[in-house]
């Protein structure tokens, strides 16, 4: 994780989203907190860290094509999206949740509720996972999950966000949301 501070804002992610900036240090691409003190950076840290451990205890963050369980059609994948949506609004909520009252605390790794909420989160990874799908949004604001499938004999990940209403894009097995593409129409069929 890389944290850039200024007087007046500080910037936490993880360092595969944060890109260099000249005389300022890392900026990410996604998060700008306004904090007004030290205390206040720390909480902010200390919260990121805890949603970190919850999504590590149950995810890796890409797996391999040996790892995966099931092959998924795109007929497949929208026939098990509904569950998905409900799955990963849950997801959503969750982390949400878990990094507000992490902010309000001030040892919320110990907080019966935060411990709660984190293991309610663990709970809902798994039940992605027993899908056969891959949760890869670990900001908790876009809801994102990857489908393992094949498209022209290669491996594939139909990619799917929260606000998108069917399964639209893909990525190669080994790429991630940057380089995901629309599906070619002869997937679709």
């Amino acid at each position: 994780m890389d944290i850039a501070v200024t007087p007046a804002h500080v910037w936490v992610q993880p360092k595969a989203e944060g890109i260099i900036a000249q005389g300022v240090g890392i900026v990410p691409a996604v998060t700008i907190v306004p904090v007004a003190t030290v205390a206040q950076v720390a909480i902010i840290v200390l919260a990121d860290l805890i949603v970190q451990v919850a999504i590590l205890s149950t995810a890796r963050v890409r797996p391999s094509m040996e790892e995966v369980t099931k092959i998924f059609t795109w007929q497949q994948a929208m026939q098990t999206l509904p569950l998905v949506k409900k799955i990963v609004h849950d997801i959503l909520k969750t982390g949400q949740t878990i990094r507000e009252l992490s902010m309000e605390m001030e040892n919320p790794e110990q907080d019966p509720e935060v411990i709660r909420w984190m293991d309610q989160l663990d709970e809902l990874l798994e039940e992605i996972k027993s899908l056969g799908c891959y949760y890869k949004d670990w900001n908790f604001t876009i809801g994102l999950v990857d489908f393992p499938s094949r498209i022209f004999d290669k491996d594939v990940m139909l990619c799917w966000r929260s606000d998108e209403e069917a399964i639209q894009y893909f990525h190669d097995a080994e790429t991630g949301y940057a380089s995901r593409q629309p599906l070619p129409k002869v997937a679709i069929c």
